[in-house]
């Protein structure tokens, strides 16, 4: 393997499309039309539901090009094989899902909002490169957190799109609170 990670911009729109339309969610049908836009769709869940996997596509690719949408891709060669969604705490929805982190908007905070892993490279440490990546980028940004939120008692890999606890932990997150369902973990970047 040879494995690099590069932040996400226009000239990586291809990639990212094709890492959405062709691997990203190979074992998990049910989310294919995703493209990583639950937490920017500012909707309830049921307009989320009658969205087309065309709508979150398009939404997608107008939140690349306008510099919208943050977050890592990495690459095994020039394959696209793993994705990272970071990005100012702003710029989500929280309502539909993580409600008591909705009302925390601070400027200084980075959410990470989704680890996608192709099932084929799953326990590499892909996502370990990732979140590495969010850190030294965000840690030049004048940002003062990032923020994560772990689902607690996952059963299997897609309940962990949030990235693993121990992910967290092992990176030097601490846990800020916690919840029935999922942890607030945040890292000091200054």
């Amino acid at each position: 393997m040879n494995i690099t990670i590069k932040q996400l911009s226009d000239n990586l729109l291809n990639d990212y499309l094709y890492f959405f339309d062709n691997i990203a969610f190979a074992d998990n049908k049910e989310w294919e039309g995703c493209y990583c836009m639950f937490y920017h769709h500012d909707n309830d869940v049921k307009d989320w539901l009658s969205r087309s996997k065309e709508d979150n596509r398009s939404m997608a690719i107008n939140m690349i090009n306008d510099n919208k949408l943050n977050g890592f891709l990495a690459y095994d060669n020039e394959t696209p094989i793993a994705w990272c969604n970071a990005n100012d705490k702003k710029s989500f929805s929280f309502i539909k899902n993580l409600r008591k982190v909705y009302s925390d908007f601070d400027d200084s905070i980075v959410s990470i909002v989704c680890f996608l892993v192709s099932h084929q490279y799953r326990r590499y440490g892909i996502s370990n490169k990732l979140l590495q990546a969010v850190i030294n980028y965000y840690q030049k940004s004048g940002k003062k957190y990032l923020e994560a939120y772990p689902f607690k008692n996952v059963i299997k890999d897609s309940e962990n799109y949030h990235g693993p606890f121990n992910l967290y932990i092992k990176n030097g997150f601490y846990i800020d609170k916690e919840y029935e369902k999922y942890i607030v973990m945040k890292y000091n970047l200054s």
